[in-house]
Order: structure tokens, then sequence, then C-alpha cells
């Protein structure tokens, strides 16, 4: 019986959606988004008063994205001293 009632909390948890407002300023200059006017997307969940602003939000997150890639790990793959992760040559044969 307790499974089940865990299980019914569960069914019963809301699934959180973006509320209607996130169609009401702009993601990145906080505008007032106006009425009949042209809205820009980005991502499912923002939007813009212009495609500048969309411009500017997606190069700050491929910023984001790119120094997230540039971090070293915090754990490095365990090498021997001397030994090499990939090694580079030409083989040649005097036949």
């Amino acid at each position: 019986m307790e499974k089940e009632k865990g299980v019914v909390s569960l069914l019963q948890t809301p699934i959180h959606y973006p509320s209607s407002e996130f169609l009401s300023f702009c993601h990145h200059c906080n505008k007032k988004l106006e009425e009949g006017k042209d809205i820009y997307m980005y991502r499912g969940e923002r939007a813009f008063c212009s495609l500048t602003c969309r411009a500017l939000e997606i190069m700050n997150d491929e910023e984001l994205e790119e120094e997230s890639d540039n971090t070293p790990s915090k754990n490095p793959p365990n090498q021997e001293h001397g030994e090499k992760l990939f090694e580079t040559g030409i083989i040649t044969s005097n036949r």
C-alpha cells in the first residue's frame, strides 16, 4: 500500500510549463512585447522584441558553451610519465 501512495503522489505532481508571461517581455532587454508586433523565439521558451536581441542572446549562449567546452576536465586521464595519448609519425620502408 505504501508503494501505491508513492506512485499516486508522483502522478499528482504538477508538470511545470513556462507561464504565458514569457511572451510579455523580451528575454534580452526586458522591453514589453507589444500586441500585434512580431515576436522572435529562441529555444522555444525565450521571446525577443527584435532579431538583434535574439542574435545577441544566441551569441551569449554560444560563448558560454565554448567556455564550458574549453575548461579542462576535472578528472584528466591517468598517464604514466612520458606516456603519450596519441603518437604521430611516418612509417617508411626501404625495400
